[in-house]
């Protein structure tokens, strides 16, 4: 869990790990499975080297109610 996370009431982690700087907001009777993850920070490519800089760009996720992710699922901000 990240400083940037908010959960609502009855959220259950099966295994779940959350990274980055963007704000995670999970609403009530989330489930999630094993091995899942949320990021929430990219490196930065339009930037000023390539492949990218040393910047990065970060990204909210915002999930429902009544959402259940089955195992090993990968979440990335601003989708």
């Amino acid at each position: 869990m990240t400083r940037n996370t908010y959960l609502a009431n009855q959220v259950c982690f099966n295994g779940m790990s959350i990274l980055g700087s963007g704000k995670v907001i999970i609403g009530s009777y989330f489930h999630s499975g094993t091995g899942c993850q949320i990021i929430t920070f990219f490196h930065n490519y339009e930037g000023a080297a390539i492949p990218y800089d040393n910047t990065f760009i970060s990204k909210n996720v915002g999930i429902g109610e009544c959402v259940w992710l089955g195992n090993n699922v990968i979440i990335l901000g601003g989708g």
